[in-house]
């Protein structure tokens, strides 16, 4: 980043002064939270310096007073972002909070691809907001199958059974058993319509789906549990998908008893 009131200069405040810097403009909005997110989704294939890591936070907060000018895609990829960087815990509650204020007047508006990533990145960030979670929920409930495209369905199902699956959260991710039946239903529809429905996820969405759906009792023997796990082991490159980095997993899969161990990561 350069000098100045929007960029680091020489070891001082990030982007201006915290109190009384320059309120950013509709065009400096929108190029930094395409910056921030460009440099999340960087950080997946080459990861960050600690300096730039340090930052992004900082970007952020700076955008706060600017999300009502966000769209849907906007907001809930800068709430990706800022869950992918390790920002002090008072600073990562307070700008998930804000975030949470913004998007739920707005979920039934946000399109499928917003709801699971800001669905996504609040589970990453093990932000537990009960209100967002129930708001995602009722919005995507009877929508999976018709308007979900499938890496949405892989981001959704992901982030309610990582919540689910996090005992630090005592009221799981609302509706969680019936959009992990929808979720499943709709993918094994698709499934069935055509072997290659699935060749738009990549390694680490088909693994975070094998293990939500096992630890839900779902991976029953059938067509969807195979897609699922030939997505796995075969590089998305080699399906026509795009190729994810860091996303060969060990996987023990029980048919009958489920999956067990952690959560496969966001990261």
């Amino acid at each position: 980043a350069g000098s100045g009131a929007h960029g680091l200069d020489g070891g001082g405040e990030p982007f201006g002064d915290k109190e009384g810097g320059e309120a950013f403009d509709w065009l400096t909005t929108r190029s930094l939270s395409r910056l921030l997110w460009a440099y999340a989704e960087a950080d997946g294939v080459s990861p960050m310096c600690a300096r730039t890591r340090a930052l992004l936070p900082a970007m952020g907060a700076r955008l706060l007073p600017q999300l009502p000018t966000l769209d849907d895609v906007e907001i809930a990829q800068m709430a990706a972002s800022l869950a992918a960087v390790d920002a002090p815990a008072e600073q990562r509650a307070q700008l998930f909070a804000e975030l949470a204020r913004e998007a739920r007047p707005r979920l039934r508006r946000f399109r499928p691809q917003a709801l699971s990533l800001l669905a996504r990145a609040f589970a990453s960030a093990r932000v537990h907001d009960e209100l967002l979670l129930n708001a995602i929920a009722e919005a995507a409930r009877g929508q999976l199958g018709r308007r979900f495209a499938s890496v949405d369905l892989a981001q959704l199902v992901w982030a309610v059974a990582t919540v689910r699956a996090d005992a630090r959260c005592a009221c799981g991710f609302p509706h969680s058993d019936e959009l992990l039946h929808e979720a499943h239903t709709a993918l094994a529809a698709r499934v069935a319509g055509s072997p290659r429905a699935l060749d738009s996820l990549g390694q680490r969405e088909a693994a975070q789906l094998v293990w939500a759906f096992g630890a839900e009792g779902l991976l029953a023997e059938g067509a969807l549990t195979s897609c699922l796990l030939a997505a796995v082991m075969t590089p998305a490159a080699e399906r026509g998908g795009s190729a994810t980095r860091n996303s060969l997993f060990h996987l023990e899969v029980r048919v009958a008893d489920g999956v067990e161990g952690e959560p496969i990561s966001d990261k």
